[in-house]
């Protein structure tokens, strides 16, 4: 390692971990109060962090990282209901295979009954720890915030940076930091895929007459990493395999490069087509629409008495600005990069450069593809985007580096995806209130309709709960989303029981406000309940 330019970097790094503590101490109003103790520990773990700079980069990120890990986990827990559409239902699957010992006890689930992996180990970490299906799901905030920041600071490391601003990018990711406090599957894939590019990097610079056993070594650990990525989530395989393709046409036909995209494509292809049928589904809903010129439709909802929180071009530039402006950092430095190295047939570099290149369009298609889920995709990009934001970075004067990093750091951390109470969007979790009122209410009704979000969310964690999430079929027994009345004014119209939240924000294509008063509109109905926030009204 050329230790002359990671020293030069440091000063750059030191700046980087003041500027997010400084963000982070910025961001308060993100949060509720009690969060605040959360955040001055946090703080102080920062300052320790930037002291031990001075003598260790890998100990100061270890303590960033310890202390960000807390801070999210802080935050896991400390919500009445789980945050988010589905971590409620995988945490009532983890439930059952904590009481079951069997998988079989997800059967519904399909592919995730085979592909197990996030439930089982997140059950076997139940287990130990004497806990629920949520406490048992404590592990998606520790992995996500540990794996992929120190992947991405090791393998710029392998490259000749210093790699603690890929690292400090990469752990304060808006969408790391949003999934990780929603726990999905994918939160054990983008560490696994993360440390399978560090590994196949390791394996390729080292010297095959130097480092025979350690290369077999990590070749077993590939395999082993590529079986559990088989069985964890259907989209990492998918974003891996066309890497590894276009990294063996740009290393000339590298041979480990060349037997992984056959095994990739292999495992992908069986994955999507025969074990799932997600790869029809793509197929069904992007190539044939573009083979046959037909234009993409999806469904409208009628939003005339309802008006979008971040509406317009602004509020457009703002809901993206988080990848925006981490693709745009990435872009730059990929291109000196590339430019730089473009005539070596390194694999090692090349693969590198392809996880960049390959990263951006999948990102592009996810953002302009129809119904697809693009924070997903970003967040497997995010790790090699980062490593490229610093590739960029680095080339700037200490003052550009400063300043650019700062900004990076401050989109990140108010990027209304970052935060559960974001005031740019619903609140992604139930009070304590809503939650023994959805109890009270379903001893007195079995069939009842309300706002999206409280007809999906479960109010307990049980094992006799709904377990499948997704959009058809997470409701909560007796359920009903009230729909497109809610927000064309007509929710009088609506026949049976209907609860009201006291809340302001509603998610529907988007998030968005009302321009009328449900309360008034149902003024005709008697209350059967209230809570004083939560209103059962009689039938129609």
């Amino acid at each position: 390692m050329n230790f002359s330019i990671v020293k030069r970097n440091i000063h750059k790094s030191k700046i980087a971990l003041i500027l997010t503590f400084l963000g982070i101490s910025g961001t308060p109003f993100l949060f509720p109060l009690g969060y605040y103790i959360s955040m001055i520990g946090f703080s102080l773990i920062l300052l320790l962090a930037a002291y031990l700079l001075r003598r260790n980069l890998m100990a100061a990120l270890a303590v960033f990282l310890s202390g960000l890990t807390m801070f999210r986990v802080y935050i896991y827990l400390s919500t009445p209901s789980m945050i988010g559409m589905d971590p409620d239902k995988i945490a009532v699957g983890v439930e059952r295979i904590i009481q079951s010992g069997s998988t079989e006890a997800i059967g519904s689930l399909a592919f995730y009954q085979v592909a197990a992996n996030f439930h089982v180990l997140a059950a076997v970490t139940g287990i130990l720890l004497k806990v629920g299906g949520r406490g048992a799901l404590i592990i998606s905030p520790i992995l996500l915030t540990i794996v992929p920041p120190l992947a991405a600071t090791t393998i710029a490391r392998r490259f000749q940076y210093n790699g603690l601003i890929a690292g400090i990018i990469t752990a304060t990711a808006s969408t790391l930091a949003a999934w990780s406090i929603q726990p999905i599957p994918q939160g054990l894939a983008v560490p696994l895929v993360a440390t399978f590019f560090l590994a196949t990097i390791i394996h390729i610079q080292m010297d095959s007459r130097k480092n025979g056993l350690n290369r077999i070594q990590i070749a077993a650990l590939l395999l082993v990493l590529l079986a559990a990525l088989t069985f964890t989530h259907k989209l990492s395989l998918g974003f891996i395999a066309p890497i590894f393709a276009v990294a063996t046409l740009f290393s000339r036909g590298d041979r480990l490069l060349g037997i992984f995209t056959v095994i990739l494509a292999c495992l992908a292809a069986l994955q999507w087509f025969f074990v799932t049928s997600f790869g029809w589904g793509l197929f069904n809903v992007i190539l044939l629409p573009s083979l046959f010129g037909a234009a993409f439709t999806t469904g409208s909802v009628d939003l005339s008495a309802a008006s979008p929180v971040l509406g317009g071009l602004w509020g457009s530039i703002l809901t993206n600005l988080h990848w925006l402006t981490l693709g745009a950092a990435a872009g730059i430095g990929w291109a000196f990069f590339s430019h730089k190295q473009y005539k070596t047939n390194d694999a090692s570099i090349q693969l590198l450069i392809s996880a960049g290149m390959i990263s951006a369009l999948l990102v592009a298609i996810a953002v302009f593809g129809p119904n697809i889920p693009y924070t997903r995709v970003i967040l497997l990009a995010v790790v090699p985007f980062a490593i490229f934001a610093e590739f960029g970075v680095e080339r700037l004067p200490s003052a550009g580096t400063i300043f650019i990093v700062g900004l990076l750091i401050l989109v990140q951390l108010t990027a209304p995806i970052a935060s559960p109470d974001h005031p740019g969007q619903f609140r992604q979790y139930l009070t304590e209130e809503e939650q023994h009122a959805k109890g009270t209410i379903g001893g007195v009704t079995d069939n009842v309709s309300t706002d999206l979000y409280y007809a999906r969310e479960l109010h307990e964690i049980s094992a006799d709960r709904t377990y499948r999430p997704g959009e058809g079929h997470s409701l909560q027994d007796g359920w009903t989303p009230i729909g497109e009345p809610m927000f064309n004014g007509n929710v009088s119209s609506v026949k049976g029981h209907i609860v009201l939240r006291d809340i302001n924000r509603y998610r529907m294509s988007g998030t968005q406000v009302l321009d009328y008063k449900p309360l008034i509109e149902l003024r005709h109905r008697s209350t059967v309940y209230s809570s004083g926030n939560v209103r059962l009204f009689a039938k129609k």
